[in-house]
């Protein structure tokens, strides 16, 4: 487990919008954000070992029913936890011990989403009144006003919505008190689902079908060791990055109408951050010998070399074909073989090699 007791994390996850339809009195409901937001704050309290995680759905509030009546969060919900970091930090200073709050936050959040710029992405809260009331949270300027306080050392934004452009909407600023910029400022990481103004999708991904975005199917594929750098045996920004690019991209390729739709994520900061250190990466990243068919024309001859290449483009090794098949220790992700006269994409879960 990674050394995250002293990180906080808030994960939400919307599925109800009981009035975000074509009309106020229609649903747009989705189904993929409470299985993702459950997922996000299992991982991030087990494998991460996050220390103090608060999971706020469609139907629960931190692990209990909501009090008051659906649908639920509201902006206030989501605002108030953010308020309690104010109130924390202002605590921490009255006792003398400074401002910071822990080491790393991490913001997860998965629901419709809605953009003005780029840089200005917005969750749709699930009290939205469609063409009427968009109500929603303006992320991108809330980790902005985080970012520039004291309260962490490092910051983790994973934004899983759609950027669709809202040219007409008036985006709501947080109501913090405005300060300078800090210089140097603080790492952060900030990977939305979808580039701007496109769509993210979700798909019957789990094993017994149940939807998942791709975006969160395939980051927290990636963390728990698909994105593995397999020259230093740890994931840092770079790593998981550049497995998301290839990753989503195949699911989107598969697509039959792919109109709209954002094949790889944003990411709109990605300064160095280590999410895995060599010495504590995951036990699924021990590589397995793993037998790989060539294809896509006629099969080399036996000794024809294959440069494997990772999700990065970077070297893995080499192996000679015989009898059609090479063999090679590969851990779970996304390859490249390459000899010469042909090249094959795959894609290695746990045991099994298929096409990408």
């Amino acid at each position: 487990m990674a050394n995250g007791a002293n990180d906080w994390a808030l994960v939400v996850g919307i599925a109800d919008y009981p009035s975000y339809g074509d009309s106020p009195n229609e649903p747009n409901n989705l189904r993929a954000p409470i299985n993702d937001a459950t997922a996000v704050e299992k991982f991030l309290r087990e494998d991460l070992g996050v220390g103090n995680v608060t999971l706020l759905t469609s139907v629960q509030n931190n692990g209990a029913a909501w009090g008051d009546p659906p649908p639920r969060p509201i902006r206030s919900d989501i605002e108030r936890w953010f308020r309690s970091l104010v109130v924390r930090s202002s605590a921490n200073v009255a006792a003398g011990k400074g401002p910071q709050i822990g080491r790393r936050l991490y913001i997860y959040l998965s629901g419709h989403g809605l953009a003005t710029e780029r840089f200005r992405r917005a969750l749709v809260t699930s009290d939205a009144l469609s063409h009427v009331f968009i109500d929603h949270i303006l992320v991108t300027s809330w980790q902005e006003s985080l970012s520039n306080s004291k309260f962490f050392s490092e910051y983790v934004l994973f934004l899983d919505c759609c950027s669709q452009a809202q040219v007409t909407l008036v985006p709501s600023l947080p109501p913090l008190q405005i300060v300078g910029v800090l210089v140097p400022p603080p790492p952060q990481v900030i990977a939305c689902a979808a580039k701007y103004p496109l769509q993210a999708v979700e798909l019957p991904l789990g094993p017994n079908g149940e939807y998942h975005s791709v975006f969160t199917y395939e980051l927290l594929r990636g963390l728990r060791s698909a994105a593995i750098n397999p020259a230093t045996g740890g994931i840092r920004t770079s790593d998981l990055s550049a497995y998301l690019y290839k990753a989503v991209a195949v699911h989107i390729d598969k697509l039959p109408d792919k109109t709209g739709i954002s094949r790889e994520p944003d990411f709109l900061s990605s300064d160095d951050i280590e999410f895995f250190s060599p010495a504590i990466a995951p036990a699924a990243s021990t590589p397995r010998a793993i037998t790989i068919k060539p294809n896509g024309g006629p099969v080399p001859p036996d000794g024809t070399p294959v440069n494997i290449l990772d999700h990065a483009r970077k070297p893995v090794g080499t192996a000679m074909i015989a009898a059609g098949v090479i063999n090679h220790p590969l851990a779970p992700g996304m390859y490249k073989l390459d000899w010469g006269q042909g090249h094959r994409l795959v894609e290695i879960t746990d045991e099994v090699a298929i096409d990408a």
